[in-house]
C-alpha cells in the first residue's frame, strides 16, 4: 500500500481478521502487546514524506487497531507547524503523541492502540541521521596538525578507521583542556559519523580541526575535519579528506550517569554551536530484523580498554575495518554511523553480527549476556 511517499508495510492482525493488507516491510516491526493485536509492523518512512502522509500512516494503523472494538472511536489532528523540520521518525512519534482518544471511549482497545502508536518506529537503518553541519565563520574552532604513520595504516597504505578515531578523540580532548574545560575525560561518546570523501594515506600531514555544532542539556556534538595539506614530508599528496561528527555526553566519573554541561561550557562552544539543539536519541535498531546474517566472536585484549575501565572508542572502529577488509569494493566515498550502547567490560565475550545489503553493511557488537555495546551503519 503507497500513501504518498510512505510506503505502508503495516499488517494489523485484531483476532483473525486482517485490517491493512500486508506489504514488503522495509523497517523494523513493532513487538507485539498484547493478545488482540498479534502484529503490528510499520514500513520505513522515505526521505521528504510529508507530515500529512505521515498523518495517514499512523491513521491507518489506528483504524486497523480500532477496529477490534464497536463502541472505540479516534479523532486525529495533524502535525504542528514545525514537524517538517525534524527527521521523519521524529515527526512520527510526534504524531503519536497528538493522538486523542474521548474520555468515554477510553476502551481496553483504545489503551491498546496508545501504547502500539507511542512505541518508537526505527526508520530504515543508516538514513536520517546523518547531518555534517558546515563549518561556522563564527565562535571557537580548535585546530592541530599531525601526520599518519606506519601504525595508523592498512597494509594498502591508506589510514584506517580506527586511527581515525584516535586523531578525532584527541583532538577533542585538547580542545576541552585548552578551553579549561574541567575534567575533559568526562565525556562519553554515544554516536559517531564519519564521512570519508577520500582516506588521507601513509605520512599524509593533515589539518585536523573541531568544533562544537550542537548543544543539549547534558550532552553536546562536536564536527571534525581531517584534511590532507600539501608538505614535502614524503607523504602521498593525496586530496584525503573526512568529515565527521560525534555525540559527547557529560557522565558523573564515579557513577558515569549523565549530568548536566559543565558550568561555563555555553559561553565557550555555544557561539560556533550558532542555537542547535541536539538530542542524544539513538536510531540505529538494536537487533537485525532478518535471518541472513554472519556471526563470528570477537576476542578482547588487554590494550582495548581505556581509563575509564571499557573498551575505547576507537577498537570498534577497528571491528569495522574487519568488515572492509571483507568487502573490497566498499571503499570511500562512504559513511559510517556508529551508535554506542552499553560499556563492554573485562571479562566480556562479545559476538558480532552482520548483515551485508546492496548499499553496504549492518554490524551488531554485543556481549554475551544480550547487552548491545554498539550498532553500525556502513553504507557506501
Amino acid at each position: 500500500m503507497l500513501v504518498g511517499n510512505v510506503v505502508v508495510g503495516a499488517a494489523v492482525v485484531v483476532g483473525t481478521a486482517v485490517v491493512v493488507g500486508a506489504a514488503d516491510v522495509v523497517g523494523s516491526a513493532v513487538e507485539v502487546v498484547a493478545a488482540e493485536v498479534v502484529a503490528v509492523a510499520v514500513a520505513g518512512v522515505a526521505s521528504g514524506t510529508s507530515a500529512g502522509e505521515l498523518s495517514m500512516l499512523a491513521a491507518t494503523v489506528a483504524a486497523g487497531v480500532l477496529a477490534g472494538g464497536d463502541d472505540s472511536s479516534v479523532c486525529w489532528s495533524g502535525a504542528d507547524e514545525h514537524a517538517h523540520r525534524r527527521t521523519a521518525k521524529a515527526t512520527t512519534v510526534d504524531l503519536c503523541r497528538l493522538l486523542f482518544i474521548p474520555r468515554d471511549c477510553r476502551t481496553s482497545t483504545a489503551r491498546q492502540l496508545i501504547r502500539v502508536l507511542r512505541m518508537t518506529v526505527d526508520d530504515p537503518i543508516g538514513q536520517q541521521h546523518e547531518e555534517l553541519v558546515e563549518r561556522p565563520d563564527v565562535g571557537r574552532i580548535f585546530e592541530t596538525r599531525r601526520r599518519v604513520r606506519l601504525g595508523d595504516c592498512s597494509p594498502g597504505g591508506r589510514m584506517r578507521l580506527d586511527a581515525c578515531a584516535r586523531f578525532l578523540q584527541d583532538i577533542a580532548n585538547d580542545d576541552s583542556r585548552d578551553a579549561g574545560s574541567p575534567n575533559p575525560t568526562a565525556w562519553v561518546a554515544r554516536r559517531t559519523v564519519i564521512r570519508v570523501e577520500r582516506f588521507p594515506a601513509y605520512l599524509d600531514k593533515v589539518r585536523l580541526a573541531t568544533w562544537c555544532s550542537g548543544i543539549g542539556p547534558r550532552w553536546a556534538e562536536r564536527r571534525y575535519e581531517v584534511i590532507v595539506e600539501p608538505d614535502d614530508g614524503g607523504g602521498s599528496q593525496t586530496a584525503g579528506r573526512i568529515e565527521a561528527s560525534t555525540l559527547w555526553v557529560h557522565v558523573d566519573m564515579a557513577t558515569m550517569k549523565p549530568i548536566p554541561v559543565p558550568e561555563g561550557f555555553a559561553e565557550q562552544f555555544a557561539a560556533a554551536a550558532r542555537g542547535r539543539v541536539v538530542k542524544a536519541r539513538l536510531h540505529l535498531p538494536q537487533r537485525p530484523s532478518r535471518e541472513d546474517v554472519e556471526r563470528v566472536r570477537w576476542p578482547l585484549r588487554f590494550v582495548d580498554f581505556d581509563v575509564l575501565g571499557h573498551v575505547n572508542n576507537s577498537v570498534y572502529w577497528a571491528m569495522v575495518e574487519e568488515q572492509l577488509a571483507a568487502r573490497r569494493e566498499l571503499r570511500a566515498p562512504l559513511t559510517i554511523t556508529l551508535e554506542h550502547h552499553a560499556g563492554i567490560d573485562p571479562g566480556d565475550e562479545v559476538t558480532l553480527t552482520t548483515a551485508t545489503n546492496d548499499r553496504g553493511f549492518d554490524l551488531w557488537v554485543a556481549a554475551d549476556d544480550g547487552r548491545v555495546a554498539a550498532v553500525v551503519s556502513a553504507t557506501g
